[in-house]
């Protein structure tokens, strides 16, 4: 009886650890600490690579910096090409962008609008030119060809004033007859021009 009773209870242990086996383990501290840290660490690689993203996101605008004349006077210009383009007729056919440049020529500030390819419709005295900041009533500014004739450049009039009405806008329209195309509207992104970078 006596040795009845001892297998009994070592029986009763052999079934207890079988089931024990069996049963799913519950996770340890241990491991849950360990997924705590790769959890963390996904999510520090997720959001450096979101910062990543954002760093390398271009600016709207292009500055840059020139030498011009014989005393390499220093010329500063800020750059914006248009979200939209045209297509023009023959030879001016294709994908066409519009730009405009903000340049500070040893202190004499410009606005030029170009295209990359067309010819505007002239006039005696000078191509006018609408533009619209953001939901601000449209304003005509007049567009006069560069001394040497090329075409697809204007350089608007009251620089100035296009300078202080971009300050702070985010969109841009410039509107301006093509010669024989009629008006054709280019839209822009000009969010965070930042007019310290050329000098004013």
């Amino acid at each position: 009886m006596k040795y009845k009773g001892l297998f009994t209870f070592l029986g009763i242990f052999a079934f207890l650890a079988v089931i024990g086996t069996l049963m799913p383990k519950s996770k340890t501290v241990e491991t849950a600490k360990t997924e705590s840290v790769e959890q963390m660490a996904q999510k520090n690689k997720e959001a450096k690579e979101s910062s990543a993203i954002e760093k390398a996101t271009p600016e709207n605008w292009i500055y840059s910096t020139h030498q011009y004349g014989i005393d390499n006077k220093e010329l500063k210009a800020a750059e914006v090409k248009s979200t939209n383009t045209i297509n023009l007729k023959f030879p001016y056919s294709g994908e066409n962008y519009g730009h405009v440049m903000i340049r500070n020529q040893g202190g004499n500030l410009d606005v030029i609008f170009a295209v990359d390819k067309g010819q505007f419709n002239q006039a005696y005295s000078g191509t006018p030119v609408k533009v619209k900041f953001d939901e601000e009533k449209t304003k005509v500014f007049t567009g006069h060809e560069p001394s040497d004739h090329s075409s697809g450049w204007l350089f608007l009039s009251n620089a100035k004033g296009f300078v202080a009405s971009a300050k702070g806008k985010k969109h841009l329209k410039i509107e301006v007859e093509f010669f024989h195309e009629g008006s054709q509207l280019f839209e822009f992104d000009i969010d965070g021009l930042d007019l310290s970078k050329i000098g004013k």
